[in-house]
């Protein structure tokens, strides 16, 4: 059975949406499965993982667990090959992608010095200026506060 990645998005989103402090575990476990339909349905589903992380986590009492499963979400995004790619078009609607914007999404998804590294490295890549800049000036940022 094909599922569009319109659907899967919107699935995702609701559960976002809707879920309250219950297992996050178990949730960005059903999320992850959606990984599975495609490359196409992995940037709607990275995009809208990101979108809530953005919207909802201002508006949600439950942030913490919002964070936990975007975060579990990303570090499983972050072990595939083409995450960068993945990476990439998921940010393209986000309107600027800045250092302070990629320090707080790193920080609040208590990512390791190596994901850092590997989130940051992705945007150098990027097409948009905003994107590369702040991905090239975030791995300086990670690798100098990693040395010392």
């Amino acid at each position: 059975m094909i599922i569009s990645p319109s659907k899967i998005a919107a699935h995702v989103r609701f559960l976002l949406m809707e879920f309250d402090d219950s297992d996050y575990r178990s949730l960005a476990q059903e999320i992850c499965q959606f990984f599975e339909f495609g490359v196409e349905s992995s940037i709607c589903l990275l995009k809208t993982c990101l979108d809530s992380f953005l919207t909802y986590r201002k508006s949600q009492t439950n942030t913490l667990q919002l964070d936990q499963v975007v975060s579990l979400v990303l570090k499983r995004v972050l072990e595939k090959p083409n995450f960068g790619t993945l990476l990439l078009h998921a940010l393209n609607d986000v309107e600027a992608v800045t250092p302070e914007f990629l320090n707080d999404l790193t920080a609040s998804l208590h990512l390791s010095t190596s994901e850092k590294i590997r989130f940051s490295m992705s945007l150098t890549y990027s097409e948009r200026s905003d994107a590369s800049t702040s991905g090239k000036t975030n791995l300086c940022s990670v690798l100098g506060s990693s040395i010392i």
